[in-house]
């Protein structure tokens, strides 16, 4: 079987397949209380090899918002091909984990996404001890990140810049390994097109961010889900839809990013 024929076979429906592959978690439910809080966020875990036959434990938590959810049925394939035993996600929609005051920015309070500004993750972190974190999120929410950029002897002063650099730093002493996965770009329906220039700004601030982070690495979806004309709607191969709605990845969308982050982190990851 191809690695092509291994992702299609097990990539499920982006969402739904949290509900059926992510399983309640012991270990989260020691950290976070699971209850009916605010709707769009996820909490689970998935075993992707058994530990008892001789296998090293080598796990990842997959942290972000909306689009680490939409993502996961993705990511986990990547990390199980590549002998990851256990994968967790945490996300909550329109948050970000390394947003620090970031946060207060997004204007749903069912989100609470103010909560993710005290949410240090720290001992949720210690206590997993995960081999790589993946962050993968929408950027377009958060007005200091969409903002035209400053030339670029100004980054250091930028507040965006500021926030994400502090919050990845912190982020950075509880892994081997982080990977970001930059956002994919958002329909813009006032063009009837699919622009990466909608998530440009945030994406240079993301990699201006990590740059000082030795452990960091950046994965750019805009290589294979744009070229020189922009970012087509539909996969040429299938033409089906890239995405389900505005901005997040439908099946075909996943599909198309696990074998390129399969080959990247076969690649960077030692």
């Amino acid at each position: 079987m191809t690695l092509d024929d291994k992702i299609s076979k097990n990539i499920a429906m982006t969402y739904e397949a949290n509900d059926t592959l992510c399983k309640k978690d012991e270990i989260i439910e020691t950290f976070y209380k699971l209850k009916d809080e605010t709707l769009h966020q996820w909490r689970c875990s998935v075993i992707l090899a058994s530990s008892n036959n001789g296998t090293i434990k080598k796990e990842a938590v997959v942290l972000g918002n909306s689009y680490a959810a939409a993502q996961f049925s993705g990511i986990y394939q990547a990390l199980k091909l590549l002998g990851y035993t256990k994968a967790y996600l945490i996300a909550r929609s329109g948050c970000l984990p390394h947003g620090r005051e970031l946060n207060k920015e997004y204007s749903d309070s069912n989100y609470a996404c103010n909560e993710w500004i005290k949410n240090s993750f720290d001992e949720f972190l210690i206590a997993v001890k995960p081999e790589m974190l993946i962050i993968s999120a929408r950027y377009s929410m958060f007005k200091h990140l969409m903002d035209p950029l400053p030339s670029s002897d100004l980054y250091a002063k930028d507040f965006a810049i500021q926030e994400l650099r502090n919050g990845i730093l912190r982020l950075s002493n509880f892994s081997r390994m982080l990977l970001f996965v930059s956002p994919n770009a958002d329909f813009d329906f006032s063009h009837i097109k699919y622009v990466y220039e909608i998530t440009h700004a945030s994406e240079v601030r993301l990699t201006e961010a990590i740059k000082d982070c030795s452990n960091c690495l950046f994965f750019n979806t805009t290589e294979f889900f744009c070229d020189n004309n922009g970012c087509p709607l539909y996969d040429k191969k299938t033409q089906l839809a890239i995405l389900r709605d505005q901005s997040h990845l439908s099946t075909t969308g996943v599909e198309m990013l696990t074998k390129p982050l399969f080959n990247f982190m076969s690649l960077k990851i030692t």
